[in-house]
């Protein structure tokens, strides 16, 4: 639980200031995945899908209450440009990242009786990132496609 506690405590340490989102243009890289992969490794699927739950809260939080021109992917509550987010938003900021927990711990707790502990945590860790890189951008594709279509013709025109 301490860890946990921890680990929580990192998150929102990482949300409230500008170390968990780095913009880059219009996206940001992001490093709030670490503690939920941290937490997935050291206690288990459960406490990083937990964790993971967190990263997808304060991601749509952000979005809501600090939105920039891609926010509408990650917030129902933001219309940008008149594409406005929706149900496939909350799907985007939350399964991506609760998978990300639970991917990596799964991993981790499958290959440490098969490998070493730096190999399974490094498979753990990439195979966590991937998980959640790949889930949003699948997840923005299939869901916001069209809607990212119009965004980015009326951004071209603005």
């Amino acid at each position: 639980m301490t860890i946990f506690s921890m680990l929580l405590a990192i998150e929102i340490i990482l949300v409230m200031t500008p170390l968990g989102y780095l913009p880059i243009g219009v996206l940001s890289i992001t490093t709030m995945h670490i503690p939920v992969i941290i937490s997935g490794i050291l206690l288990g699927k459960k406490e990083g899908a937990a964790l993971g739950f967190v990263f997808g809260l304060t991601s749509m939080i952000r979005a809501t209450l600090q939105p920039s021109v891609t926010s509408f992917c990650f917030s129902p509550f933001i219309t940008i440009g008149g594409i406005s987010g929706n149900y496939a938003s909350v799907l985007i900021a939350f399964l991506p990242r609760i998978l990300l927990g639970f991917v990596s711990g799964f991993i981790y707790e499958n290959m440490i009786h098969k490998f070493n502990n730096k190999i399974t945590i490094i498979v753990s860790s990439l195979a966590g990132t991937l998980t959640n890189t790949i889930l949003v951008l699948l997840g923005i594709y299939i869901f916001l496609d069209k809607l990212m279509l119009v965004f980015w013709v009326w951004l071209m025109k603005h």
